[in-house]
């Protein structure tokens, strides 16, 4: 295995950050963004250290043998991680222009696939993954950009009755676009949500009720969709069925 840390220019001075693991032994395989969530980072995802909730996830799909991109989005916890990233202010500022925290954070997503994709060794081929705010990215990601051809949004789907902070949230969107039409843009690709039974930020019965209103998007579809709930509270799924899902998709 080889580690990079990588910092890519998406705007002139404006840098993105991430760590890149590649297996050293083998050939053109497949990419995975494993995305991390609230107050993470890419070290805390990755089992740089304990790990905690997000439970080994980039570790485990890269050992099932494709590599991983793990990028930093403006979320670490301040004081453990780095200063204060302002997230809520940046977010009020791109909001005056017309944008917003998480139209930029995508963008910078979807810059990082257009350096991968060059890079042969990666295939061509991509799959996202990621717990919470991580699930956020990895849905709408997912819905903006074709060459993700299967993603795993873990812990964040939810109907829209959900209390959403402001960097989730548009005007209008409770009655016009949820998360079943984020995941409507995703189809007829592959997307697999998951939640905990006991997950005490996202509610198992909110998943349920907004996947309803999404399988009637996927009826053309139905074998590139899949929704499961395992044991456990607001965390990465302990298990692997849903890796395999994805890895099997791409």
């Amino acid at each position: 295995m080889r580690i990079f840390r990588v910092q890519l220019e998406v705007f002139a001075d404006f840098w993105f950050y991430g760590l890149l693991f590649e297996h050293t032994d083998k050939g053109k395989l497949p990419l995975v963004i494993s995305q991390h969530g609230g107050l993470g980072t890419p070290e805390l995802c990755s089992s740089f250290f304990d790990s905690g909730n997000y439970n080994d996830m980039s570790m485990r799909i890269f050992a099932k043998g494709v590599n991983v991109f793990a990028p930093q989005l403006l979320l670490w916890a301040e004081g453990e991680f780095g200063e204060d990233p302002h997230r809520a202010a940046l977010d009020n500022e791109l909001r005056r222009l017309g944008g917003s925290i998480a139209a930029l954070e995508i963008h910078c997503l979807m810059r990082s696939l257009d350096w991968l994709e060059k890079w042969e060794k990666f295939g061509g081929s991509f799959g996202m993954i990621g717990l919470s705010y991580g699930g956020f990215y990895a849905l709408y990601t997912a819905a903006l950009d074709k060459r993700i051809r299967a993603a795993l949004d873990c812990s964040f789907f939810q109907d829209g009755t959900r209390c959403f902070g402001s960097d989730f949230a548009w005007p209008g969107a409770a009655r016009q676009f949820g998360d079943a039409e984020a995941g409507a843009l995703v189809c007829p690709r592959a997307l697999r949500i998951e939640v905990g039974n006991a997950d005490e930020l996202d509610c198992v019965f909110g998943a349920q009720n907004e996947f309803v209103r999404l399988e009637r998007y996927y009826q053309s579809a139905r074998d590139a969709l899949s929704f499961a709930v395992f044991d456990g509270g607001h965390e990465f799924c302990p298990a692997d069925d849903g890796i395999r899902w994805v890895l099997e998709r791409l």
